[in-house]
C-alpha cells in the first residue's frame, strides 16, 4: 500500500477525480461515492482530535488500503509498500449496503477514414466529446442481437462501458456464429471500458450482431487464496 499522507491522498483525489469526471462525460452519471468515503477515511485517519484505538486505526488503515487496491474508481498507481499488520475485514450485510443499478450502455460506430485502427481509436475515445454523437443501446438489448446499419467504408467499433479488466465479452453474427476473433481488443482505464474495433473493413451493409458477457465461474484453486488474502 502506499504511504498515507497528505501528499500522496491528494494525489491520489486529484487522479481519481479527473477518472471520474471523464466516465461522467461518457456515462451522463458522476460515480463518486468511493472516493467520498475514501476521503472520509482519510480524514478520520487524520483528525487531531479524534481518539482512536489501536484497533479502530489499524481498521480504518485496512480499509483504505482495500479501497486504493481493489475499487476500480480510485487510481492506484503510486508504488506499493507493505504493511506491518493484517486486519481481519468482515462483509457487511447485503441489506445494508445501497444497491446501484448497473449502467449498462455499449456505444457502437463506424470509423469514417478507412485508414484508422485500434490504435487511432483507442486515442479517439479518450476524448469525452468524441464519443457525443455515437449511438448506443444496453446490454441486454445487444444479447438478444441488434440491427445496425453501417454507412461508411471502414472499421466497425464497440465501447462496452462499466466493465472490469476481467470482463470477457464475445460478439455473434446473425447465424450465432463466434465472430470475436474478427476484432482486435483493449481495455480503455480511464473510462473502464472495453474497446472492440474489426480487424477488417466494412462497407454499406446491414448487420445483425449480439454481443454478450460471458460467465466465468470460481473454481477451487490460486483465485479464492488471492481472494482470501485479500479480503480476510
Amino acid at each position: 500500500m502506499t504511504e498515507i499522507n497528505d501528499k500522496n491522498h491528494i494525489s491520489i483525489l486529484l487522479s481519481s477525480l479527473n477518472k471520474s469526471y471523464k466516465q461522467a462525460k461518457l456515462k451522463g452519471k458522476l460515480n463518486s461515492i468511493e472516493l467520498y468515503i475514501f476521503n472520509i477515511i482519510f480524514k478520520l485517519l487524520n483528525d487531531q482530535y479524534l481518539v482512536l484505538t489501536i484497533d479502530e486505526r489499524k481498521c480504518l488503515i485496512s480499509l483504505y488500503e482495500k479501497m486504493y487496491i481493489n475499487s476500480k474508481n480510485i487510481c492506484n498507481n503510486l508504488p506499493i509498500y507493505k504493511t506491518r499488520y493484517v486486519t481481519k475485514f468482515f462483509q457487511a450485510e447485503s441489506t445494508d449496503c445501497n444497491n446501484y443499478p448497473k449502467f449498462e450502455k455499449i456505444y457502437y460506430w463506424q470509423e469514417e477514414d478507412i485508414d484508422n485502427r485500434i490504435v487511432d481509436v483507442a486515442i479517439a475515445v479518450d476524448n469525452p466529446n468524441y464519443l457525443t454523437n455515437k449511438l448506443s443501446d444496453t446490454e441486454p438489448n445487444f444479447e438478444i442481437g441488434k440491427n445496425i446499419q453501417y454507412n461508411y467504408i471502414g472499421v466497425i467499433c464497440f465501447l462496452i462501458t462499466d466493465a472490469l479488466t476481467t470482463d470477457v465479452y464475445k460478439i455473434y453474427d446473425i447465424l450465432n456464429n463466434d465472430v470475436t476473433n474478427g476484432f482486435d481488443t483493449q481495455y480503455i482505464d480511464d473510462l473502464n471500458s472495453i474497446l472492440f474495433v474489426s480487424k477488417n473493413i466494412y462497407s454499406h451493409n446491414l448487420m445483425n450482431l449480439k454481443i454478450k458477457k460471458q460467465a466465468i465461474g470460481l473454481t477451487p484453486g490460486p483465485f479464492n487464496q488471492t481472494f482470501n488474502n485479500i479480503f480476510l
